[in-house]
C-alpha cells in the first residue's frame, strides 16, 4: 500500500471526504476540458448531417498510422520492415499490419509506446488474463470521455450532475434528444 493510500485511510472521515472530493474535481479537470468539449460537439454535429463512413473510417485511420509512425519505434520499424504505404487508399489495406497480440504487446510494450509524455495511467479490464497498463494524455483522456458519453447520450442514458464543479454544461438539441457535455 503507498503512501497515499495510508494518509487516506489513516485519516479522519471529514478528510477522508476531503480528499475524495479533491480527487473527484481533479479527474473532472481531466476528463472534461476542451478536448472533450469540442469532440462532443463534433459528434452530436455528425448526427445532423449524413456522412461517408468509410471515408471518415479512412481518415481517422490515416491519422492514427500516420502518428504511429512517427511517435512509436515499434511501428516504425514495423512499418518500414512492411514496405507499408502511408496514407491508405482502402480500409482493406489495413490487412497489411499484422494484428498485435497480447503477449506481444507485453514483452514490447516500451517500443510500442508512443515518445509523448502520457501521465494518466488507466488499466485494461484484465478480462482475458493479466491486466495491462495504458497511458494516456490529458487530451486523449477527454476524447474518450466524448465518446463514451456521446453513446450513452444518444442511446437513452441521461448524465446527472450534482454539486458546484459539474454546473459548466452545456446542451445540444438533436430532435427530441438532449445531449450534454457532463462537463
Amino acid at each position: 500500500m503507498g503512501i497515499k493510500e495510508q494518509v487516506y485511510l489513516y485519516s479522519p472521515v471529514f478528510m477522508q471526504n476531503l480528499l475524495t472530493t479533491l480527487y473527484g474535481y481533479r479527474l473532472q479537470r481531466e476528463r472534461y476540458g476542451p478536448a472533450y468539449q469540442t469532440r462532443f460537439q463534433e459528434l452530436a454535429d455528425k448526427l445532423e448531417k449524413p456522412i461517408d463512413v468509410e471515408r471518415d473510417q479512412l481518415a481517422r485511420l490515416n491519422t492514427f498510422l500516420l502518428f504511429c509512425r512517427q511517435h512509436s519505434p515499434y511501428y516504425h520499424t514495423l512499418f518500414k520492415d512492411l514496405n507499408l504505404q502511408l496514407p491508405f487508399r482502402a480500409l482493406t489495406e489495413l490487412r497489411q499490419i499484422p494484428s498485435l497480440e497480447k503477449e506481444m504487446l507485453r514483452q514490447q510494450i516500451e517500443s510500442i509506446r508512443t515518445d509523448l509524455p502520457a501521465p494518466i495511467l488507466g488499466k485494461t479490464g484484465g478480462t482475458t488474463g493479466k491486466s495491462i497498463q495504458v497511458r494516456y494524455t490529458k487530451e486523449d483522456m477527454q476524447v474518450r470521455m466524448a465518446h463514451l458519453d456521446f453513446f450513452k447520450a444518444t442511446h437513452g442514458v441521461k448524465k446527472e450532475c450534482a454539486g458546484s464543479v459539474l454546473q459548466h454544461r452545456r446542451s445540444f438539441r438533436n430532435g427530441n434528444k438532449n445531449l450534454s457535455t457532463g462537463g
